[in-house]
């Protein structure tokens, strides 16, 4: 995972080395390739997991019938997000097997460590507004700004999405730390929180605060579902009492100044309006969902929404398979809480994850994940089939899980 966790990083997804391959695309297609040639790649129609990958991949094909107004060849362009979605996630499952403590233990090191020189480098570009990743195709050479504020975004596609990388790995940061590696975990923490300021965006910022409350959580991971149930009957109820729906809350929220919650509010409106348009295929066509535009293209509106733009894309039925992508990987991780020893540190590392993935769920409210946050979104749907798969094997067989301290004494 060292060449994928570097990419990510600090060579981003814009960087094309070959036609439209670029250096993570590629990195996707030798990594998986040798997995199979190996025989170290496990997939099964079996494992849901597994199964809603595959269908998932189809259907983005199959809704290329619906697109015949594409500005671009509708195939070629579904193709290349099964190469990213479904690429992404067999990489991992390939260099992560059978949720591996010790494979593991080195990938949340690893994006901690490049979290840290990551950092300063967002640091420098806030204050200088310069971005030293444009000679590795950075896609834009200068900072932007928003009511004064300078916003920091790397080798992204977006400060937004560069803030988010900082916002979902300060959990893995935080296992780190506990693991006993105290100053690059402090480091690595530090590091996380600056590149979410560095962004200077409200998005990375409430997912910096889900990432907080959720570590400050673990101390009652024994009553993670009923959190979870609470939560989510708090916004059945507050849907229920308030004049508008529920997500009209985002309009409320400026954590910088000069947020447009009230956008990604409208969008969410009309998306439900014109669902008439979208649920099958995708559209070709939302610029009447907005009274403004967007420079890339003279069809659309700014999809501020990871889970609207899936669904303009390939279908409401995506949107579904998504969903239950995020579910599955929620309820793996109770299992595994209930499962394994409480408070042990591979408790914390499951919980670690859970919270990562409840970071990156916020931040799509947000922003759609057009650059390599994919590969961390679907790594993390990797890991956690592999510990489907690992949970399911312990409860048929009977065995104990092995204790994640025992790692540190092997290696050693």
């Amino acid at each position: 995972m060292l060449p994928m966790a570097f990419a990510i990083f600090h060579v981003g997804g814009n960087l094309e080395v070959i036609g439209d391959f670029t250096v993570i695309r590629l990195l996707i297609l030798v990594g998986v390739g040798r997995a199979i040639v190996s025989g170290s790649l496990r997939f099964s129609l079996s494992n849901p997991f597994d199964r809603i990958m595959a269908i998932l991949a189809a259907w983005l094909v199959i809704s290329s019938i619906g697109h015949p107004d594409s500005l671009t060849n509708p195939y070629v362009y579904r193709l290349g997000l099964v190469w990213n979605y479904l690429g992404s996630y067999l990489y991992a499952k390939a260099y992560l097997p059978a949720f591996n403590r010790e494979s593991l233990l080195r990938y949340c090191l690893l994006l901690s460590v490049f979290a840290i020189p990551f950092s300063a480098a967002l640091l420098a570009e806030k204050k200088t507004q310069k971005n030293s990743y444009s000679m590795l195709g950075a896609r834009s050479a200068t900072a932007g700004s928003r009511e004064g504020k300078v916003r920091a975004q790397g080798t992204f596609g977006h400060p937004i999405l560069a803030g988010t990388v900082g916002a979902t790995t300060l959990p893995l940061a935080f296992f780190i730390f506990r693991r006993g590696r105290k100053k690059i975990g402090l480091l690595a923490i530090a590091a996380c929180v600056a590149i979410v300021i560095a962004s200077a965006s409200s998005g990375p910022l409430a997912a910096l605060a889900t990432t907080m409350l959720g570590i400050y959580a673990w101390r009652w991971q024994r009553h993670a579902s009923f959190m979870i149930k609470a939560g989510l009957a708090s916004l059945v109820f507050l849907q229920l009492v308030m004049t508008r729906d529920v997500w009209h809350l985002m309009s409320m929220m400026d954590l910088v100044g000069g947020s447009t919650g009230w956008h990604r509010a409208r969008l969410i409106d009309r998306a439900v309006e014109y669902l008439g348009d979208w649920w099958l295929f995708g559209t070709d066509y939302t610029r009447h969902w907005m009274a403004t535009g967007v420079s890339w293209s003279p069809n659309h509106v700014d999809f501020t929404n990871h889970y609207i733009a899936l669904g303009v894309v390939s279908g409401l039925p995506t949107v579904i398979l998504f969903a239950t992508l995020i579910t599955k990987s929620v309820r793996t991780a109770l299992l595994a809480l209930r499962t394994w020893a409480p408070n042990s540190d591979e408790s914390y590392l499951i919980w670690c994850l859970l919270i990562s993935l409840s970071a990156h769920v916020i931040s799509m409210f947000s922003i759609d994940y057009f650059d390599q946050n994919y590969v961390l979104m679907y790594s993390l749907f990797a890991i956690f089939s592999n510990a489907k798969e690992k949970l399911t094997n312990e409860l048929n067989n009977g065995e104990p899980s092995m204790p994640i301290h025992e790692i540190g004494t092997r290696q050693n």
